[in-house]
């Protein structure tokens, strides 16, 4: 019998906090009179990065593009992923990175797909956009 594999994409704002981030700086969000300087990466904002179209179009985004890595496949391999990078005030994805691994061949196919995502409504601070690091946990599993 053939396998069936899937991907799924959880999605919430709360996955932010999933993983720590690495070096990149982080300025503090609790004043309203803060304006960010222009090397600052936000990690949470008063409004988080969107998706064009919602978090159902990612969904359908990650789902239209994936191809579960044979190797993976032969293997036996499923788990979670978890990718973070960056949202510039523009809106393109810079500096993603694997923060938790499940295997090369799917951490390789989960970058694969945040390389071909299109721009995104980037994160606002104080009614401004500004950079901010968004954490998006992937889901591969066989069944």
């Amino acid at each position: 019998m053939k396998k069936r594999y899937i991907c799924v994409a959880m999605l919430a704002v709360c996955s932010n906090f999933a993983c720590t981030r690495k070096s990149t700086p982080a300025a503090a969000v609790n004043s309203k009179t803060e304006v960010p300087a222009n090397d600052q990466v936000f990690v949470m904002v008063e409004e988080m990065p969107r998706f064009p179209g919602g978090e159902s179009e990612l969904i359908n985004f990650i789902n239209k593009h994936l191809i579960y890595p044979q190797e993976a496949r032969d293997n036996g391999e499923e788990g979670r992923v978890i990718v973070q990078f960056v949202v510039t005030k523009e809106g393109r994805i810079t500096n993603p990175e694997v923060v938790r691994s499940v295997s090369q061949s799917i951490d390789k196919e989960a970058l694969r797909i945040i390389s071909k995502m299109p721009l995104w409504q980037p994160g606002r601070q104080n009614g401004r956009p500004v950079d901010t690091r968004y954490t998006l946990p992937f889901m591969f599993q066989l069944q």
